[in-house]
């Protein structure tokens, strides 16, 4: 005999013991199914039911999905197969997909939008012999990699509780021009400027406030003393301004305390700074005002 799948304790049933397992069964076979308790025994209840699963629950059915385009999908009902790997999150509910590109590039598939499973990257043939693909991880339901042509990469959405529906995008990865402190946008005070941190990076020695943050530079020179209010509260999501001095990413000096989120106010001297915006991935205004002196 072959195993199929199995479950133990799955929580089911009044006490909260029991097992559960979800399989697809094909037509024209039998499958012998044990029951087995240790050490407990006892009476039980077997109940069998046909169950809606996606149509990609299984690595055998992945749906392809190509450069450029938006496929709509859902964890509801998804369940686990046996050999699948744990995906780092063991998310007991887990779809699949299959992505191709015709020229080697930076990619980014992004399952963010709606539900937001958890992401994982493979390259193989089988569920149960699977390498994973070396990815950007600063977001739990997005990767980011070098795709190679000629490489089919399987891609594993992985939920938690009911599940529920979401968007998989796959696209190029363009990170924004100032992502790095040595390409920092220059800016001048009364201004204010547009910029995103979507596809943006920490690079090696940058300081950093968050375990998996997404970082934007620029730079700023003051000509006289001044006090500044730096402002990004204005979006939806609260993002982070910093102030730094230094010539090198890893040997900076942060100006003024680092406890406000969105409008720190600092007492600059002439020089040059550096401003690093840190935070979720999200597209914000940065503004620079001069505080009239107080009277």
């Amino acid at each position: 005999m072959r195993p199929v799948d199995y479950n133990e304790d799955a929580g089911c049933g009044p006490s909260g013991k029991g097992s559960v397992v979800t399989f697809t069964a094909r037509t024209g076979r039998t499958y012998w199914i044990a029951v087995a308790g240790s050490p407990a025994r006892g009476h039980f209840r077997l109940e069998t039911s046909r169950v809606a699963v996606p149509p990609n629950d299984d690595f055998a059915g992945a749906r392809p999905i190509a450069l450029g385009s938006s496929i709509a999908g859902t964890t509801h009902n998804a369940t686990r197969e046996l050999g699948e790997p744990s995906h780092d999150f063991l998310g007991v509910r887990t779809v699949w997909f299959r992505f191709q590109v015709a020229e080697a590039g930076m990619v980014r598939l992004d399952a963010c939008t709606g539900r937001a499973p958890h992401m994982a990257v493979y390259t193989g043939r089988r569920v149960s012999a699977l390498s994973p693909v070396a990815a950007n991880k600063n977001i739990a339901c997005a990767s980011v990699f070098q795709a190679r042509p000629g490489v089919i990469y399987r891609v594993a959405l992985a939920d938690f509780g009911v599940g529920g529906r979401f968007q998989l995008i796959a696209r190029a990865f363009t990170p924004p021009p100032n992502d790095n402190f040595s390409d920092a946008t220059p800016i001048t005070l009364g201004s204010t400027t547009s910029s995103t941190t979507r596809d943006a990076s920490t690079e090696p020695g940058e300081p950093t406030v968050l375990t998996k943050p997404l970082t934007v530079w620029f730079r700023l020179t003051i000509a006289a003393p001044t006090t500044v209010a730096f402002n990004t509260c204005a979006g939806t999501t609260p993002i982070r301004p910093r102030v730094f001095q230094g010539d090198r990413v890893d040997q900076l000096t942060i100006i003024g305390p680092d406890e406000v989120i969105c409008n720190p106010q600092l007492a600059l001297q002439p020089g040059v700074y550096s401003i690093q915006v840190v935070g979720v991935e999200t597209d914000f205004t940065l503004s620079t005002q001069v505080v009239p002196p107080t009277p």
